[in-house]
Order: C-alpha cells, then structure tokens, then sequence
C-alpha cells in the first residue's frame, strides 16, 4: 500500500441519479467546484462520489439508480498515489438495493476496501456536508463506516475513542453477566422446581407400587431377594424347555435376563397355541364343512321321507277315485255314455220338432190325419204320446249329462293324481340319487366305510366335535400358562421397576444438592465479574471526565471561533461540550449553544438555530478537528450548496475556512453561486490548484458540464 495520501484523478459515472451514458470528469488531484444552477446535476456528482466510497444512500429508501436508464448504475474513482493509480468501482446489483466495490492496485490486482482504508469514515448529516477520510491506523483496529455520531468525532479527533468503546464494552459486559446472574437464578429456580417434579412423580410411581405391592403380604424385598426371584424365573423356564439358559444369562442384568425370560416364554408357549390354534381351525373347517354335509343328508332323508308320504297319499286317493276301475275302463265307459246321449238327444229333437209341427198347422189338418203320411190317426193321441215322450227323452238326456259329467271329473281327476304320482316317484328317485352322491363324497373326504350311511357320518361329526374340544381344552391351558408366567414376570418387573426407582429418586436428590452448590458458585463468580467491570468502567469514566475536562473546553473555543467566523455574531453565539450519558448508560457528549444574552444552553437538535447557523455548525467540527488529523490516506471534504443559508457577505469568511482546509484535504464544492465564487477564488486559491465545472443542462445523456476558467 503507498505511504502517501490518495488524490482524485477522474470520477466516470453512468445511470446514477441524473446520469445516464456513461460521463467521465477530470480533476487531475485539484480542487473542485462545479457551479450551475440547481437541478442541472451538480449534486449528482458529490453524491456519486459519496456513494462509490460508502454505498450509502442519502436518505433511507432513496433510489440512486436514473429510473430512465436501461444500462447499468455504476461509478468509478480514479486515485491517484506515489506507486500510480488505483481504481474504485462501486456497481448496484440487478436487485436495486445493495452494490458491490471493487478496488483494484496499479498492477490491476484486486484489494479488499478494509485493507487500503482500515477505517475509512464519514462526518456530517446524510445530505449536503460530508467530510470523508482514511486515516493512517493499523487494520486490526476497526473500521467506520460512518461516523455521525458527534461524541465520537470529539473522541476520535481527541485520541479517545477507544474509551468510551472500552467503557461501552465494559457496560455490555456488566449488564451481560447481569442478565447471566438472572439466568442463572432462573435456571436455580426452574431446576429446582424441575427435580422436585421430578422426585415428587418418582415418588407417586413408588406409592401406586407399594399401594398393591407385587410380592404380595410379604415383606418388601431387597434388590438381592428380586434379582434371586429373576433367576428362579430362569431356572424354571429351562425346566419347561424353553430356550432360555441360565449360564448363558448369568452375566446379565436383572432387566435383561427378564426380557430374555419373557421373550423366550412368549415365543415357546406361543408357538405352541399357534399350532394348536391352527389345529383348531383345520378341525373346525372339518367341522363346518361335515355337519354341513350332514344337514344336506339329513335334508335329502327328510325330503324321502316327507315326498312317500305324499306318494301314499295320492296312490290311496287315485284307488278312490277309481273305485276298482282303470282310466281306460272309465274312457270306454264316457264314450258309451256319449252314444246314448247322442241318441237320446236325436229323438228328443224329432220328437220336439213334430210338436212344433203340430203347433204349427193348428187346426188346418183333419184331427183324424197325419200330417206327414195323411193316414188316419188319433191325432190327439199322437200329441199326448209325444209329450210323454219328451218328458222322458228329457230326463234321460238330463241323467245321462250327470254321468257323462262325473265321467269326465274323474277321468281328469285320476290323470291329474297319476301325473302327480309319477312326479313324485320322479323326485323321490332324485332325492335318493343325491343322497347317495353325497355319502360317496362324504365316504371319499373323511375317509369313511363305503359305501357309507347318514348314521356313518353322523358319528364322525359327533368324533371330530370331541376332537376339537378336547384340543380346545389343551389350547386354553396353553393361554392360562402363558397368563400365570406373564403375570409372574409383571410382578417382577414391577419390583425391578420399584428398586430403579428407589435408586433414581436417590440420584435426582444429590442431583439436586450438587447442581444447587454450582450453580450458586457460578453465581458468585458472575457477580464478582460484574463487580470489577464496573469498578474498571467507573475508574475509566473518572480519569476521561478528568481528560475531558482539561481537552473539552479549549476544543469547545475553537468551535466557537470557527463558528463566529462563519456566521458573524448570532444570537446564540457561544459553543459548548458536555458530558452525559444515554438511557443505556453508555457515555455520550452533547454539542450545545448559549447566548451571551443570558444563561441557559440548548442542544442543536433542538431546532433553535436559523438555517444559517444551523449550516454552518454542522462544518465547524471538520475545520477544527482536521487540524488534529496527521497525514490521513484520504481527506476529501464534499460541500453541497454550503452558502444556501449564508449573508452575502459571509462568503468569504467560507473561503477562508476551505483556503485552510485545502492544505490537506481535497475539496468538492457544489453552489449555484457562480457569481459570487467565482469572481474571487484567487484571493484564496492558486488557479492552478482549482478545476472548474459549469451545469449548462439536462440532455438524454444526462447532465452537460462545461469547463470554466480560474480569474487570474
């Protein structure tokens, strides 16, 4: 790094603020002022300046980047130094909020901005007025990014400010280890409440043990007397066969051996009922399966039975209908029987029509004729006889009708019977096939005598019923031996169960008694600690009060000369330094006025000053603690319109401050006050040392400087 101070060669800038293409202003290392009138862009240039160093907005929020600019935002320094020129370039990120630097040596190497300005800074407020330097001090010592605090600047400018940062680290220390100490207390507390908790559920678990104490009526047991009960666990599990072996548990602990006990007891005894239980299903499928088959035999025996009844019924009623006939016997019997019908029918219908013959000729045929063959008749006679023989055509046709019609009912009723007969031989000869069916499958699945009865296969149902309770019965004793190990091991566990409680309840006591002891001794020690950060603060802040009161009054003279010359004689015309304290405690130092007019001081955040007054206070504290500065790396002061609340005639006392200034620093100064400036820059400055700017206006390109001439 060089070991001389950094002077601005060139500033380019492009889509920053008012700028759009990319600019590049030359100063060859001499002052500047730009002049022109506002709005043309003359700020945009300090403020780029400001912000390739810092990355710092103006005002919170601000937007740099030109909104009308599609190209990048980006300013570049060109420095220069004894060992050539190094460059700084700060570019804002596509985000639109942070920006990335980089610095690069006159080889083109790129550096860290900490390690060319270990503690590059910045006084002032956030526009307008800012004094920027790099000073001179080792990288390990930390860096500011911007100082706007006014104590530090005393501090720093005074030598101090390492001071009231070590009393500030000491405060934070003590009201760190504060907070610790109440931690702590807390932390007693909440453990204390905790193990008691802790101890009072363990206890619970201990009287809900003993309430229904496993060992029964017995005395409470030792740990020795249930570890021994464990082993005749095992012991007895190995008689039982159970793959458990004592000497293969004998280094084992309590716990263990009776996990291993049980899983193995689990496992034998299950295994077995799970056999046995599958034994049980097979038996019951068999079961379900037989008696079904049985009930379908059953079923089969009934439906003989049920359908010969029926049968004897319909042959006696077929006999009776018969009445020792045959259907066909009673089938010539109906057709003989329709003959005479067919006859009698005949006659009575001659017989009716010579009736109604007769009625019709009346008395127009002889009485003594006949009217077919005229012969001589008794034709009253005829009449007579004819009648009688219509009266008992008649009655025979009747008698002759009812036998036909009995004929006939029981002819369709022995066909109908014989039909049903035959239907039920038909059935019946069905169901006895299907029974026979089912014994031969019966006979073939369980084994049975072939060929096998409905009797045969009932006893095998009844046997394989007795099979399966009896197997039932083994299963259930299987599960009751499981039930009387598992409780048997349950109440061990429960009497290990209780001497881990016994032991942890003991444990969490000196827990609790050891834990107490710390923590109280780390409270101690935290208090001691505490104790002397406060002794060592309050011995700093008694030898800086001694300090202060010896440098901060001749430094408050200088302030009130500086700030008389720039402003005449106002009305509160007299600048003070006093010492305090923040709400937090820290040390802090208040910049006040007074007037000679009477007593009383007021802060300058008081908003008492006019705008002249309040300007001017705000570059007193460069001009007079720069003089305190030994060759800083980078010394530039930026003045942004500085006589906007100035008289006319105060212009020249400001020159006089900057005349002054510019033995070490590099000025910036933006006015709109060409004709006041201008005119009499060289009663302060050699023209040579100064480069001039002119805003003539705003183009798409941005602001349009022209080069303007020092008067000689």
């Amino acid at each position: 790094m060089p070991n001389s101070t950094f002077r601005i060669e060139n500033v380019s800038i492009e889509g920053f603020k008012a700028f759009t293409n990319q600019q590049t202003f030359y100063f060859w290392s001499r002052h500047v002022f730009l002049f022109g009138q506002n709005g043309l862009g003359k700020t945009s240039i300090v403020e780029a300046i400001r912000w390739c160093l810092f990355g710092l907005a103006s005002r919170p929020g601000e937007i740099v980047k030109n909104q009308f600019y599609d190209g990048p935002c980006v300013v570049q320094i060109t420095l220069a130094a004894s060992d050539g020129q190094w460059t700084m370039q700060r570019r804002l990120r596509l985000s639109g909020g942070d920006s990335d630097i980089i610095i690069r040596d006159p080889s083109g190497l790129a550096r860290n901005l900490e390690d060319v300005f270990p503690q590059l800074s910045r006084i002032g407020p956030r526009e307008g007025t800012h004094v920027i330097y790099a000073a001179q001090q080792p990288s390990s010592r930390r860096p500011e990014a911007d100082i706007t605090d006014f104590s530090y600047v005393v501090y720093r400018y005074l030598g101090l400010e390492e001071v009231p940062r070590l009393s500030d680290v000491l405060l934070a220390l003590s009201k760190d280890w504060t907070h610790q100490e109440d931690e702590i207390c807390q932390e007693v507390e909440a453990l204390g409440e905790t193990l008691s908790h802790r101890i009072s559920g363990v206890e619970e678990s201990i009287i809900r043990i003993t309430s229904d104490p496993p060992w029964g009526d017995f005395l409470t047991p030792t740990a020795s007397d249930t570890q021994d009960k464990v082993d005749q666990l095992v012991r007895e599990a190995e008689q039982l066969g159970v793959q458990c072996s004592s000497e293969e548990l004998e280094s084992s602990t309590p716990d263990e051996k009776l996990y291993e006990v049980e899983t193995a007891i689990h496992s034998f005894l299950s295994g077995e009922s799970v056999g046995l239980g599958q034994k049980l299903t097979a038996l019951s499928s068999m079961i379900q399966s037989a008696e079904v088959q049985l009930e379908n035999g059953q079923a089969e025996i009934h439906q003989i039975q049920e359908q010969s009844r029926v049968l004897e019924t319909l042959i006696d009623d077929l006999d009776s209908a018969l009445d020792g006939s045959q259907i066909g016997d009673l089938e010539e019997q109906l057709q003989s029987v329709e003959v005479d019908l067919e006859s009698t029918q005949l006659k009575l219908d001659v017989v009716r029509s010579s009736l109604k013959y007769f009625e019709a000729i009346g008395d127009e045929t002889p009485p003594d004729l006949c009217p077919i063959c005229e012969g001589s008749i008794l034709l009253g006679e005829l009449k007579l006889q004819l009648k009688r023989v219509e009266t008992s055509s008649d009655h025979k046709s009747t008698e002759i009708l009812q036998q036909r019609e009995r004929l006939r009912e029981s002819i369709a009723t022995a066909r109908q019977l014989s039909e049903r007969i035959e239907a039920k031989h038909t059935d019946i000869a069905q169901h006895r096939s299907d029974l026979e069916e089912l014994l031969k499958q019966a006979s073939q699945t369980y084994d049975l005598s072939f060929p096998a009865s409905i009797e045969h296969l009932g006893n095998y149902v009844d046997e394989i019923r007795k099979g399966h309770k009896n197997l039932q019965s083994v299963l259930d004793s299987q599960r009751e031996a499981l039930k009387t190990w598992e409780s048997r091991i349950e109440k061990v566990r429960q009497e290990l169960r209780f001497h881990h409680l016994l032991a942890l309840k003991r444990r969490l006591q000196r827990l609790r008694d050891v834990r107490y002891d710390a923590l109280h001794s780390s409270l101690k020690d935290l208090a001691d600690l505490r104790d002397i950060a406060d002794e060592i603060r309050s011995l700093i802040s008694s030898q800086l009060q001694d300090r202060l009161r010896d440098d901060l009054p001749p430094v408050a003279q200088e302030m009130t000369e500086v700030y008389l010359r720039l402003t005449g004689s106002p009305t509160f015309d007299s600048i003070s330094i006093r010492q305090g304290e923040k709400t937090d405690g820290s040390m802090t130092l208040d910049l006040r006025v007074s007037s000679s007019r009477g007593p009383g001081t007021w802060g300058v955040e008081h908003g008492i000053l006019n705008g002249q007054a309040l300007n001017a206070i705000q570059l007193v504290p460069y001009f007079v603690f720069s003089r305190y500065q030994s060759d800083p790396l980078l010394d530039l002061l930026l003045l942004d319109d500085p006589t906007q609340a100035f008289d006319t005639h105060k212009i020249n006392l400001l020159l006089t401050e900057l005349a002054n200034a510019a033995s070490h620093a590099t000025l910036f100064v933006a006015t709109h006050e060409e004709d006041r400036f201008l005119p009499i820059l060289k009663n302060y400055f050699n023209p040579d040392d100064v480069k001039a700017y002119k805003a003539v206006k705003i183009s798409e390109d941005g602001p349009l400087f022209e080069d303007v001439p020092i008067p000689l």
